[in-house]
């Protein structure tokens, strides 16, 4: 019935009465940073190609934003602007030649529960989450050797947790992680991809920190 208070307390901002019970919930607002970004994984078809995995890491750069949290569910929002830190390819063939440079912008959307070592909105408290959302990415990349472009845009669905420390104050510090569950949607700017690849999924996840409203 959470989620039914803070509709409650939302109701009561825009000035209507609501009961006194409800009051005593509150929304709670955290600015977030995480310190890494997302990375890619692609299924190689083995009818185009020697079957296995290709991977990208975006490593270069964070993400940030915000989560507004009721009692137990909340919404998290989140936003970053990466630059690849690895290209790595199991297939024996492109080992020599599988180096890129690249680029990535993301954004994560979650809803999340959340349980407390003691009590929703207090201080100096350990508090772990349960989350389900999306992960959408936008990547430019370049192959160095043949300076061929690698480009596309990923949607993938995501369920992941975090671990978070709130201090005395208004701080936190934690971890994030949002892991891809298949079936990702891949808009591939160069059409041979398509063939190419028959499945991907993506990750993001790193150290947190912020401060809590």
């Amino acid at each position: 019935m959470d989620w039914f208070k803070n509709a409650l307390i939302f109701c009561g901002l825009l000035g209507l009465s609501i009961p006194a019970w409800a009051e005593e919930s509150r929304l709670e607002l955290r600015l977030i940073a995480v310190d890494s970004g997302p990375g890619v994984f692609f299924s190689r078809d083995e009818a185009v190609s020697n079957p296995g995995d290709d991977t990208f890491t975006y490593g270069s750069g964070g993400m940030f934003g915000v989560r507004i949290a009721g009692d137990r569910l909340s919404i998290t929002y989140l936003k970053g602007s990466h630059r690849l830190t690895s290209s790595t390819s199991d297939n024996e063939a492109n080992l020599d030649e599988f180096s890129y440079s690249g680029e990535c912008s993301s954004e994560l959307g979650t809803l999340d529960h959340t349980w407390y070592s003691e009590k929703p909105q207090a201080r100096s408290q350990w508090t772990f989450s349960l989350s389900a959302g999306v992960l959408s990415l936008t990547c430019t990349n370049k192959r160095l050797s043949t300076d061929e472009s690698f480009d596309y845009s990923a949607r993938t669905p995501v369920l992941g947790f975090d671990l978070t420390y709130i201090f005395s104050g208004s701080f936190f510090v934690g971890f994030i992680y949002e892991g891809g569950l298949g079936g990702s949607t891949v808009d591939y700017q160069q059409s041979s991809y398509q063939r190419q690849y028959t499945a991907t999924t993506a990750y993001t996840g790193g150290f947190m920190a912020g401060l809590v409203f």
